[in-house]
């Protein structure tokens, strides 16, 4: 072996050892829809309680980050990085929930690469963390809603949203719940009351009808099959004459 070629295999397992011990321990690089080894998860007991997609998200931007990162310390610049890796990984789906993709846009790359250089380079910063959100309206309202939208047909949920608000008393309560109405949106309304509820709600009330519909000319048909044969009054028995003197 030559000394050129010694060197060069020489310099190639420095360079692996240096990128070995950059990386996490148990650590491999996972794509959209791989599992990474159980060493790369930090929180074993976390990760057990949240969705399987949102863990195989975290493992993804994980293993992304970590190529932008290595990218970057050889020169490259990170938002044409982020535009490239941006571009390639949206609207991904899920292996652990196929009817979910990944939303990655240049500017929510960015924005999770640095909080996950700030936590530390580890996949549990990218952990989706969900709040309850504060609501505006009252279970009542949005009861009285439901049954609003089973008493009759609307073309669609934002019809009966308006005609719904006409009504008085839809908002809120006590003395003068007329002058004070409650700030809700549409899009509020959707977040506790979805149009797929809504939908359902319009189908099984058009089923109602149509049998209602159904059994009313059912009853009509036998009744007048009845008429047919019967009358209206029954006839009163005739008495007997008497001849005698």
């Amino acid at each position: 072996m030559s000394g050129d070629a010694f060197f060069s295999c020489k310099q190639m397992g420095s360079t692996r050892s240096i990128l070995s011990r950059a990386r996490p321990e148990g650590f491999t690089a996972p794509g959209l829809g791989q599992r990474s080894s159980p060493g790369s998860e930090p929180f074993p007991g976390v990760t057990s309680t949240l969705p399987k997609w949102q863990v195989e998200r975290a493992q993804c931007l994980h293993g992304i980050f970590f190529r932008i990162k290595a990218q970057v310390q050889r020169g490259a610049r990170l938002h044409k990085l982020a535009r490239r890796r941006a571009a390639y990984h949206n609207a991904r789906p899920f292996k652990s929930a196929p009817d979910r993709r990944l939303a990655l846009t240049p500017g929510t790359l960015l924005r999770l690469y640095r909080a996950w250089l700030r936590a530390g380079e580890i996949p549990s910063a990218l952990y989706l963390r969900y709040g309850m959100r504060r609501s505006s309206i009252p279970a009542p309202v949005l009861c009285r809603l439901v049954d609003f939208s089973a008493q009759c047909r609307w073309p669609d949920m934002q019809t009966a949203w308006r005609a719904f608000q006409k009504r008085h008393g839809s908002f809120g309560r006590g003395r003068r719940s007329r002058m004070r109405r409650l700030p809700i949106s549409y899009g509020q309304l959707c977040y506790f009351f979805s149009g797929r509820q809504f939908q359902a709600l319009q189908t099984r009330l058009l089923a109602i009808t149509e049998a209602q519909t159904e059994l009313n000319r059912l009853r009509l048909q036998i009744q007048a099959t009845i008429r047919r044969r019967l009358p209206d009054r029954p006839s009163r028995p005739r008495k007997g004459l008497n001849f005698q003197i």
